[in-house]
């Protein structure tokens, strides 16, 4: 994990979770799942958009771990980095399925 994200997650413990915006396939491709995909089916059923920028995957890899759920997480000071690169189009701060 990145040390900027592991000093935003002391500076901000308790930022609430938002689910399913971000999901990892079994061929280990990230997608980004807006409102309107999450809406028409779960994953993978409907995927949404596969995420092709080679940094911004990498960040997602560096950052995101499993919860003590095996849901993947992603915080949301590392969540914020990643609506920049996107066009600040997100408002959510973790991925994976509920628990």
């Amino acid at each position: 994990m990145d040390e900027i994200v592991k000093a935003a997650l002391k500076k901000w413990p308790n930022v609430p979770h938002c689910w399913g915006w971000l999901a990892l396939d079994a061929r280990g491709d990230w997608y980004m799942r807006d409102e309107r995909v999450q809406h028409a089916g779960p994953f993978p059923q409907v995927k949404g958009s596969r995420i092709l920028h080679d940094k911004l995957r990498e960040f997602i890899h560096r950052n995101y771990a499993a919860d003590e759920h095996g849901a993947l997480v992603l915080p949301e000071r590392a969540a914020a980095r990643v609506r920049r690169a996107r066009g600040g189009a997100l408002g959510v701060a973790a991925a994976g399925r509920r628990p």
